[in-house]
């Protein structure tokens, strides 16, 4: 006789999940406590303004406040600018029980410019994926039993057969119903550090009329001519020089040939 699996219990149970409403704030931190009847994932995304130069101050104490309330930092990315980081974002994991505690000490760090929180209620989610869970299980307890029964080989592979993809279905649930548990457990808080913007010099006035342009290209070119004569006469100056010498010279000599009294040649006696 060739044992039979016993049906499935009542399996896949409807899920479902609801976005609970996002705020920003400047000025002050809103209340985001949530119900502990209820299970939901919250985050926030904050931008916070620091000094000049204080960026790693900032980014310093805002670790050693994640820590004092039982967080640790999750990713950060601190991008170089120049010789120095002026920007960064850094992704924390708080107790749930500590988000708002979290969120009111970000004055401490510098100046909240915006804040953006959201949050998901997986409470139904949750109740569904443990009654899969228990479903499943009692259907692996059912076919072991089975198991435990059965008096052939070919019954025992059949069975077994049966057993891998409800194991394998056992331990999805079981890891989504870890995940939400660290999701409800641990909440994100993103933060943004910003020092301030660099002041960029404004732009030169354009010259329309092209004056201003002409008037500089004029004094360019007077300057260039005046470097051109200086260059040329330097190189010149040699050969200037020796040309005077040589023309002293000769009208030297021939200023003293002119000079010299001339010897009347002797005539002959008679």
């Amino acid at each position: 006789m060739q044992a039979q699996a016993p049906a499935p219990a009542d399996k896949a149970v409807g899920s479902g999940a609801a976005v609970a409403g996002s705020g920003s704030s400047t000025s002050s931190i809103p209340d985001v406590t949530v119900p502990q009847t209820q299970m939901v994932i919250r985050s926030a995304e904050v931008t916070v303004g620091v000094k000049k130069d204080g960026f790693q101050d900032a980014e310093q104490l805002l670790t050693n406040l994640v820590t004092g309330y039982g967080g640790y930092l999750g990713t950060a990315d601190t991008p170089v600018s120049t010789s120095r980081i002026t920007s960064g974002t850094l992704s924390y994991q708080v107790p749930a029980a500590k988000f708002q505690d979290m969120l009111t000490a970000l004055g401490q760090v510098g100046t909240v410019e915006g804040l953006h929180v959201s949050g998901e209620d997986v409470s139904q989610q949750y109740v569904d994926l443990q009654a899969r869970l228990k479903s499943q299980e009692e259907y692996r307890d059912a076919i072991q039993a089975l198991l435990q029964k059965a008096t052939t080989i070919q019954e025992i592979l059949q069975i077994e057969q049966q057993l891998v993809p409800i194991q394998t279905t056992i331990e999805q649930l079981q890891g989504q119903i870890n995940r939400l548990n660290a999701a409800t457990t641990y909440y994100t808080v993103t933060v943004h550090l910003q020092e301030p913007p660099v002041a960029i010099p404004a732009p030169a006035p354009v010259d329309d009329w092209g004056f201003k342009t002409s008037v500089v290209q004029g004094l360019h070119n007077f300057v260039w001519t005046i470097n051109l004569v200086v260059l040329v006469l330097g190189a010149l100056g040699p050969v200037l020089v020796l040309l005077g010498l040589g023309l002293g010279i000769f009208r030297w000599r021939r200023g003293y040939v002119l000079r010299r009294p001339i010897t009347p040649a002797p005539t002959a006696a008679a």
